[in-house]
């Protein structure tokens, strides 16, 4: 993921052709750190579709300042250089999944589809489709 700073903020979010999540942390943070590796593994599988980017508040506190983040972690959602939605803290939802609130939130800004299915057998099952020509991928 790519770390913003005041700097690129413009060129990498601003100016982005594709949505951007903001992901604003600290390394004492321990949210942020349960909330990390969901963010890569969305990073790596949507690359081309969303840019995911990090925002560290005590290197940054100005672009911190200018989104008023009191808490952490906040992700902020950018589709061509306007904030769509802001979410703070990190919650499981539901217990179906490690970081699928996140998933819920993308899909709510960009688009697509989410089915749960509970079975007796095989628990709680989660498919997701993205926009586009996204596969649908079991969570």
């Amino acid at each position: 993921m790519l770390n913003i700073t005041k700097s690129n903020f413009e060129k990498e979010v601003i100016f982005s052709e594709i949505p951007v999540v903001l992901d604003f942390w600290a390394t004492w943070c321990g949210p942020c750190k349960m909330l990390s590796p969901v963010l890569d593994e969305l990073a790596a599988e949507y690359s081309d579709r969303a840019r995911f980017c990090k925002v560290n508040v005590e290197d940054e506190p100005e672009l911190s300042a200018r989104f008023g983040i009191a808490s952490i972690p906040t992700l902020i959602f950018f589709k061509n250089g306007e904030i769509l939605k802001k979410a703070v803290g990190y919650r499981e939802n539901g217990g179906v999944g490690l970081g699928l609130s996140l998933v819920w939130e993308i899909v709510a800004l960009y688009g697509g589809e989410i089915r749960v299915e509970e079975s007796s057998e095989k628990g709680t099952t989660v498919a997701v489709k993205l926009p586009t020509d996204m596969k649908t991928k079991l969570l």
